[in-house]
């Protein structure tokens, strides 16, 4: 399960859900940055399955989570 952090609100998501927002914003105009967000963040959870992928995050890509 992931939590997405904005300023106090929680969204737990799993792997499954964020692959749908993927492929939903991939559908939607004006998304692009919001897609290309979620994306990332589900290639890096990909790449490292049970790997740090919080810290990839914030240390290459500036991204808390």
């Amino acid at each position: 399960m992931i939590r997405l952090e904005r300023g106090k609100m929680d969204l737990p998501i799993d792997d499954e859900e964020l692959k749908r927002l993927v492929w939903w914003t991939s559908h939607m105009m004006g998304e692009e940055e919001l897609h290309s967000k979620l994306k990332l963040v589900h290639e890096v959870r990909e790449a490292n399955p049970d790997g740090p992928y919080k810290k990839i995050l914030r240390e290459e890509h500036g991204m808390v989570i």
